[in-house]
């Protein structure tokens, strides 16, 4: 049987370049598990991680809207507090359009206390910018000069302080004090604010 075999050359692989060419085989079957196991790992990371960012988003709108409903009570119930005060608050607070009312009660503290008094509303001159808080009303300055004694200043501030007028001394300029029968004069830099 050799002899028939003399023209054909066995075909035999060496042993060696079977186990190499079976390590790249499995060489490159791991890296291509690998490959997979990595690109299922990533899809599923990302998906966790948009899950996870719906929930957060979730957790955070509920939170808000939490936040929202409490604040809503509070200002309900605030507002039930302030509601019967609103009058003393408009009385307290004048329009800063119509300041009658309250020249009028220095008036009358004037005549009660036995001053006189020239009040002067300071306005804007033109070219004048107005301010912020001119713009939106929030208060008025003024200047009182009174004329009288030292106790009849006294008794006008103490009147213009219980009055129901929210004011704030700014500056005050007293002089001529020689006693307190003797003749003065007040210089009062002032501030109502007002609610519009």
């Amino acid at each position: 049987m050799a002899q028939n075999l003399a023209g054909i050359k066995p075909y035999m692989k060496e042993p060696e370049m079977v186990k190499k060419k079976a390590t790249r085989k499995s060489i490159l079957l791991i890296i291509l598990i690998l490959v997979i196991a990595g690109g299922l790992i990533f899809f599923a990371y990302r998906s966790v991680s948009k899950m996870a960012k719906n929930m957060q988003d979730k957790q955070n709108l509920i939170y808000l809207s939490n936040q929202q409903m409490q604040m809503s009570t509070d200002l309900a119930r605030q507002w039930n507090e302030i509601t019967p005060n609103i009058p003393k608050i408009e009385a307290a607070l004048p329009s800063s359009t119509d300041l009658l009312g309250f020249v009028g009660a220095l008036e009358q503290i004037a005549q009660s206390t036995g001053v006189s008094q020239n009040v002067k509303l300071q306005t804007l001159s033109q070219g004048q910018t107005p301010t912020k808080t001119q713009t939106k009303g929030s208060s008025v300055d003024y200047t009182v000069e009174l004329k009288g004694n030292f106790d009849q200043i006294v008794n006008y501030l103490a009147a213009v302080e219980k009055a129901p007028y929210f004011t704030k001394v700014t500056t005050f300029n007293l002089t001529n004090a020689g006693g307190a029968d003797k003749s003065a004069s007040a210089t009062i830099g002032m501030k109502v604010y007002t609610y519009q």
